[in-house]
């Protein structure tokens, strides 16, 4: 007899639906990061013209390839290159992080609402994921009070996002400070996706004081905390899916480069090389990111009180935002009526384990904002039962 085909994990169903989705709509408001900076800048495209990868292709090369990313990428912190991790991307490093920390059946705990990998993919190991809930009544802000009540000895791992996806909401160093040592007390580590964090002027840098109101990366937090993120949202460079890992703990940093051995074991070294190249670039990149999406979101606060459809917390940094619905909506039938009878797109928050709001993205054209969100009204309107 044949043993019996195990049933297929279930994959991501937010990748799914972006790529399915139509890249011409009118009023696109679906799209979560700065655009391909080839494509849309001078300085950029033409580094990546002048790039000659054969030295990238010889593989004797490729301890100097690496160590210049690691280089690159410790800086932005303050570390030493030992305490970097080049992953593929930010979806790499989380893969990478929870093979080298757990193992089927510990538990984690992963925040809620929550961009659909950080707890699909545990779920696919075969660990046991219990939410830790944002709330929009606690404008979608970390509480460590409610994590202290969901941690046990079976804990592993902490896993959240800062900036937060969808809601753009930044968790100060204070917060992410008691949410380690509260880890801490069960042995378990935490794993904080800051792929949208440079939207935060000096975020990365070492605190150069003592005020918990911050907002730095967790790296700078405690030695149980490891932050991921990449070249991707911010700086406008998907296609390399270049990311990294950093901790303080250097045991820690050897255990999670080990793990590649179980994913790919050398990053693509051309990607890598050209990743490292272009990070020269990332200054003037992050001044154009930082002021895109500050339009964007003065957009979204007139838009606010211009209205009484939808409710939201406009977050201090960063692109994107979550809409509230009315109780009425349901996010999957609005979304699919703006892009029928609106040729606008928007984000179903059932991706983010949250079916009450749709997550927009606040980096486009402001007239195409403008218009994309006053449509957002319109097809709530269409769609609530005659009074």
């Amino acid at each position: 007899m044949h043993a019996p085909v195990p049933s297929a994990p279930r994959f991501v169903d937010y990748l799914s639906w972006a790529f399915s989705v139509p890249g011409t709509a009118t009023y696109d408001l679906s799209q979560s990061g700065m655009p391909d900076a080839v494509r849309h800048d001078e300085r950029a495209r033409a580094l990546a013209r002048a790039f000659a990868a054969d030295a990238a292709l010889d593989r004797s090369n490729a301890a100097t390839i690496l160590d210049g990313y690691r280089r690159a990428a410790a800086d932005r912190y303050g570390l030493a290159p030992d305490h970097i991790v080049p992953t593929l991307g930010t979806s790499g490093a989380l893969s990478q992080a929870l093979l080298a920390l757990c193992r089927p059946g510990d538990a984690i705990i992963v925040e809620r609402p929550v961009y659909e990998p950080l707890w699909r993919v545990p779920e696919a190991l075969g660990l046991s994921v219990t939410p830790f809930e944002r709330t929009f009544e606690d404008e979608w802000r970390l509480d460590p009070a409610r994590l202290a009540r969901l941690l046990s000895s079976r804990t592993r791992l902490v896993v959240v996002s800062n900036l937060h996806n969808p809601t753009g909401v930044a968790t100060d160093r204070t917060t992410l400070s008691e949410i380690a040592a509260l880890a801490a007390r069960v042995d378990a580590h935490v794993l904080v996706d800051e792929v949208y964090l440079d939207f935060v002027p000096d975020a990365s840098s070492p605190p150069s004081d003592d005020d918990g109101a911050r907002v730095h990366s967790g790296v700078h937090v405690a030695d149980n905390v490891i932050v991921a993120s990449s070249m991707t949202k911010t700086l406008g460079f998907g296609a390399l899916r270049a990311g990294w890992l950093a901790c303080r703990d250097t045991a820690l940093a050897t255990r999670l480069a080990r793990a590649a051995e179980l994913l790919h074991v050398v990053p693509p070294l051309p990607s890598v090389a050209l990743a490292t190249a272009l990070s020269g670039e990332a200054d003037h990149l992050l001044e154009h990111a930082r002021r895109t999406a500050a339009e964007g979101r003065r957009v979204l606060a007139r838009f606010l009180t211009a209205q009484n459809a939808v409710r939201a917390v406009v977050p201090r940094y960063g692109l994107c935002a979550a809409l509230v619905l009315p109780p009425d909506v349901r996010a999957t039938n609005l979304a699919d009526h703006l892009r029928r009878r609106y040729d606008t797109i928007v984000v179903p928050g059932t991706f983010f384990e949250a079916p009450h709001v749709i997550r927009v993205g606040l980096g486009g054209q402001a007239h195409i904002l403008e218009q994309g969100l006053a449509n957002v009204v319109a097809a709530i309107e269409d769609l609530r039962p005659a009074p």
